[in-house]
């Protein structure tokens, strides 16, 4: 049988160093290599997941950015992306402003990915706004207003801040039409991160479309975070390394070794993902 093992990056695949290790990188290119199928989906936008995955061999598209995009990693371009319609982007951000939250923009524009923003104060906020977007982005920096981007086609919206705040402003947005609202605790620094996008896109609907294109016999998923979940529930397995969210563990079929011990690599090196890999059992576990 062949299978099709996902994987999320920060927590899961990517050590303490955000990097796959030499280890890591061994074992999944001998995996790939001898015709395995392997790829990624992540929160993550292209230009911070090229260098992370630079010593893998990547064979299959990636699902990058909760599922907006296919990626891939040898020819470094999109292959599909899922925009929001205007009328919904447009309601997210007045729905933030009510709660006083800021935001970034990101477009597809001209074969290129585009951050906006409008506050100055996000001028400072690392997570979204960095060196690597600055570079990897066909423009990213300020405009006086988010109507200069009309045209565009809008892909994702995200919002950083105190996890009460963001969970009340995701709460609201659970009920705009046309939109998903993905929370997630940022394994790094603590803060609570909410990223909006259209609808039909999901880690979930892009693996399982993945796996129909390839005609994958199964669809195996390793994950540590909220963000996982529904793609943990479409596969056939799902695995969470010793270092997940105790609601994710929950989820797990079992309990792999951490993140810094090369967990989601050593499970596939083992037993292929056949399952029994993990150093602890879950209840009911599919077998």
């Amino acid at each position: 049988m062949k299978k099709l093992y996902v994987s999320d990056l920060d927590g899961t695949l990517l050590n303490s160093k955000r990097e796959v290790s030499e280890r890591t990188a061994e074992i999944l290119n001998q995996y790939i290599d001898s015709g395995g199928l392997f790829t990624v989906a992540t929160a993550r936008m292209p230009y911070t997941c090229d260098y992370r995955l630079s010593k893998v061999h990547m064979n299959v598209p990636a699902i990058l950015m909760n599922g907006v995009m296919l990626y891939d990693f040898r020819k470094k371009k999109c292959r599909h992306y899922h925009k929001i319609e205007e009328k919904a982007w447009k309601k997210v951000l007045s729905l933030a402003g009510e709660d006083s939250c800021n935001c970034y923009l990101y477009t597809y524009w001209d074969d290129a990915i585009n951050l906006y923003y409008e506050s100055e104060e996000l001028n400072f906020e690392g997570q979204y706004y960095n060196e690597r977007a600055k570079k990897g982005c066909g423009y990213a920096g300020r405009i006086f207003s988010f109507h200069l981007i009309e045209g565009q086609d809008v892909i994702y919206i995200a919002a950083a801040g105190g996890r009460e705040n963001m969970m009340r402003l995701q709460k609201k947005l659970n009920q705009v039409e046309g939109i998903a609202a993905a929370g997630y605790v940022n394994i790094y620094n603590g803060g609570y991160c909410l990223e909006i996008y259209s609808q039909k896109a999901s880690k979930a609907g892009r693996a399982v479309e993945l796996k129909q294109m390839l005609q994958a016999d199964g669809l195996v998923s390793f994950g540590d975070n909220y963000n996982d979940l529904q793609l943990m529930e479409a596969s056939d397995e799902c695995y969470a390394p010793a270092n997940a969210l105790e609601q994710v563990k929950m989820a797990a079929d079992r309990i792999l070794k951490s993140n810094k011990e090369d967990g989601v690599a050593e499970f596939i090196r083992e037993l292929g993902g056949g399952g029994g890999g993990g150093v602890k059992k879950k209840k009911n576990a599919k077998i």
